[in-house]
């Protein structure tokens, strides 16, 4: 009972502070008491903190900051606390790139430490959890985060390529994160495909607006050529005419003669 009386008053005081640091402006200080309050949660109540961060991850974030720290704090606690669950092991997937509910690899056992793992490892990993996300999402088809998470992961090679191309293919444009599915299309899929999505891509404002967005899907409509000829006509999309080098969009005839 002591115990508990303390820990609440600590968390009062914590609470107390914070606020008064952001009444006051002080960003630092609300930086640190923040990551004060975090960790007197994780190391004090864990059960507690754990349905609070859960809570907070569901929710759009706005502080960057703050969401970076529940992230750490939500995948410390859940290998903490027993049963595993959906969130937790999202997270730690990403973080990982492995599926975390996984001991073995290609039938050999996988060691938890991902300070040193071989190329063969990591593709075997990959593999793995893209295929255990894809399970996922579709046994709950509306939970659209398994597949980000089986998207990301895939590789052309991998046999359930072209059921995980349907499923993206069936995400509504008004999703809010179509233009990502679309890449993630466009990544995984053949060369007469990848044109179209390419141009669909390209065509988005979102795309438009954004210098590593397009050059992102140039990129990835370029790999998808069978010969260096193809390679360069993806490339320069254009013959002809000008092509400025870091967007490879056709230019004035200054830039052609530069």
């Amino acid at each position: 009972m002591i115990a508990e009386m303390r820990v609440s008053k600590l968390r009062r005081d914590v609470d107390t502070a914070l606020a008064d640091a952001r009444r006051h402006g002080a960003g630092d200080e609300v930086a640190r008491l923040q990551a004060l309050c975090s960790l007197v949660g994780v190391r004090l109540e864990p059960a507690t903190r754990f349905r609070e961060l859960g809570a907070a991850l569901s929710r759009p974030q706005t502080d960057a900051t703050t969401f970076r720290q529940a992230v750490i704090d939500y995948a410390y606690l859940h290998r903490q606390l027993p049963p595993a669950e959906p969130l937790g092991e999202w997270l730690t997937g990403l973080i990982e790139a492995r599926d975390p509910a996984s001991r073995s690899c290609g039938g050999r056992a996988v060691s938890s430490d991902m300070s040193d793992p071989t190329p063969a490892e990591i593709r075997c990993r990959r593999a793995q959890l893209s295929q255990k996300a894809f399970t996922r999402y579709q046994k709950s088809p509306g939970k659209r985060a398994w597949l980000f998470t089986a998207a990301a992961f895939a590789e052309r090679a991998d046999p359930h390529r072209e059921a995980l191309l349907q499923a993206l293919a069936d995400v509504p444009d008004g999703h809010r994160g179509s233009t990502t599915f679309l890449l993630h299309r466009l990544r995984l899929s053949g060369r007469d495909d990848g044109r179209h999505l390419a141009e669909v891509l390209l065509a988005r404002p979102e795309v438009a607006a954004d210098y590593s967005a397009r050059n992102r899907v140039r990129q990835n409509r370029m790999l998808s050529a069978a010969s260096l000829e193809e390679f360069w006509n993806d490339a320069v999309r254009e013959q002809g005419g000008g092509i400025d080098r870091d967007t490879l969009l056709k230019g004035p005839p200054v830039v052609a003669e530069t």
